[in-house]
């Protein structure tokens, strides 16, 4: 039993320096006995529950290092390039992990070369396949892996997967490295416009295996409206892109209610998913108040996701403080960006963005009748966005937000012109007396779209450049150390373990 726990420690402290590479560097490298520069490389694949395989090359490849959830299911493939064109032969692939029985992952299936023998070790996480795969410069995925992530109660932050792979003329090793993001880490999110919020000590939504949480870069904006708004918030995860939206209306006895709630399903080509209070609670409150529960589950009609929120509080329709003038009148501007962004156009043609004001009295109702009032726009720098003013009406000849017939110039459409910041300037005055009745300002950006995408990729790249640079010189002082050890390795415990 003692010299089974030793060699148990050695086999472990062997993989576990192998494995210091991996975590700091790409995943392929190339070692021991390799004669022909062979290299290896792995690719992981974020795939649903019940995925069956052969892999069918329909989901987006997962970066290596980035972070998966437990409850994922991913699908590893790998490949071998070499340096010359001889005909060479892959004959075994061994995949083993760094913990073992202890590597919070799951072996679902495998699929090798047909008519060739292999081991799966369910106990320790190993999987041994025999081949016979002809190759002369590359070799592509001769065997697939469907792993499931598990629950971590050990709380690994990694795990890591070793691709020892043999083949006529040497032996080449790679490794997949993920980082696990576990159910007991918190998701706090504060997502909010002047017109809606969404505020949550601990949110995700999870559809199927996956769990989307939010991730930064993301836009948060908002419909305004008088009686109706909505909370849109969009991202990229998962290799997908998410979308987020909760929309609000006015209902009897100055409340507000949410009606409808969905999200993207998690696919590329996705379509909308609908969610309902799992407990029938509805989302409404007064206005000027918020919808406050300790926790809310939120399930899609088609039961396959869900939507949890901690210490949830989501409010819609605001109050909002706007400068009262002399006459006891305010013009609030109708943008819709969350708090502290501003308008941002791009020189590109056939883009812009459109803004609505609305004039209201000192209790902050709507002006109905706006007979002899003139609306004025103008941009502060004429050279820097074009502006185009317009009545703002339905097709059956009403006016938006109520306002009597004939409908005033309160909506604009803004163009970049060329890069700068400026101000976009609204006043209301008062036919008969030309008098100034209300006014507002709001700031504008315009960008150069080719440059600052130039711009944003030499600064990538000069990273970049300087990241290999570090991570080079770091490989090689961990390359010449790893190859000291296995050398004393093989030389001390060689015959016993049979490293070579």
């Amino acid at each position: 039993m003692k010299l089974f726990n030793l060699k148990s420690f050695i086999a472990y402290l062997y993989v576990s320096l192998t494995l210091l590479i991996f975590s700091s560097t790409k995943p392929a490298i190339a070692q021991s006995q390799n004669p022909s520069q062979l290299s290896c490389k792995v690719h992981t694949f974020l795939v649903n529950q019940g995925y069956q395989l052969p892999y069918r090359y329909d989901t987006t490849e997962v970066a290596h290092g980035s972070s998966l959830n437990e409850g994922n299911y991913i699908v590893y493939l790998f490949e071998v390039q070499t340096n010359t064109s001889d005909p060479k032969t892959i004959t075994r692939a061994t995949v083993s992990q760094l913990m073992q029985a202890n590597e919070p992952i799951e072996i679902v299936a495998v699929r090798g070369q047909e008519g060739y023998p292999m081991g799966i070790d369910g106990q320790n996480k190993t999987i041994t396949s025999e081949l016979n795969y002809a190759f002369t410069q590359s070799a592509h995925y001769p065997t697939e892996y469907l792993f499931k992530i598990t629950d971590n109660p050990l709380n690994y932050p990694k795990t890591s997967s070793l691709f020892t792979v043999e083949t006529s003329v040497g032996t080449a090793e790679c490794a997949s490295l993920h980082r696990i993001k576990s159910e007991t880490t918190t998701n706090p999110v504060d997502w909010n416009t002047p017109y809606a919020s969404l505020k949550s000590t601990d949110l995700y939504i999870k559809i199927g295996s996956q769990k989307f949480f939010g991730k930064e870069p993301m836009t948060i904006h908002s419909d305004p409206g008088i009686e109706k708004t909505t909370l849109e918030v969009s991202w990229s995860e998962n290799g997908v892109e998410m979308g987020f939206f909760l929309y609000f209306k006015k209902t009897e006895n100055n409340m507000w209610e949410m009606y409808e709630s969905r999200t993207y399903n998690g696919q590329p080509h996705g379509d909308w998913l609908y969610y309902w209070d799992s407990d029938n609670n509805p989302v409404s409150s007064l206005i000027g108040q918020a919808n406050y529960r300790a926790g809310r589950r939120f399930v899609s009609s088609n039961t396959q996701a869900e939507i949890n929120c901690q210490h949830c509080s989501i409010n819609a329709f605001m109050p909002k403080l706007l400068p009262i003038s002399p006459l006891g009148y305010s013009l609030e501007a109708l943008i819709g960006l969350a708090q502290g962004e501003i308008i941002t156009l791009s020189t590109q043609p056939n883009t812009g963005y459109g803004v609505n004001v609305l004039l209201r009295n000192s209790p902050g109702e709507v002006i109905k009748d706006q007979f002899g009032l003139t609306y004025n726009w103008r941009v502060q720098n004429p050279q820097i966005v074009s502006l185009m003013a317009d009545i703002l009406d339905y097709d059956n000849g009403t006016c938006a937000y109520g306002i009597n017939l004939p409908c005033p110039l309160n909506h604009a459409d803004l163009s970049g012109l060329s890069a700068g910041e400026t101000t976009i300037l609204v006043e209301v005055r008062r036919n008969e007396n030309n008098t100034v009745v209300a006014q507002t300002s709001f700031p504008v950006k315009v960008v150069e779209e080719d440059k600052i995408a130039q711009e944003v990729k030499e600064q990538k790249l000069k990273e970049l450049e300087q990241q290999v640079e570090k991570l080079t010189k770091k490989v090689e002082e961990q390359q010449t150390l790893i190859e000291k050890l296995r050398r004393f390795l093989r030389r001390i415990f060689g015959r016993l373990f049979n490293f070579d």
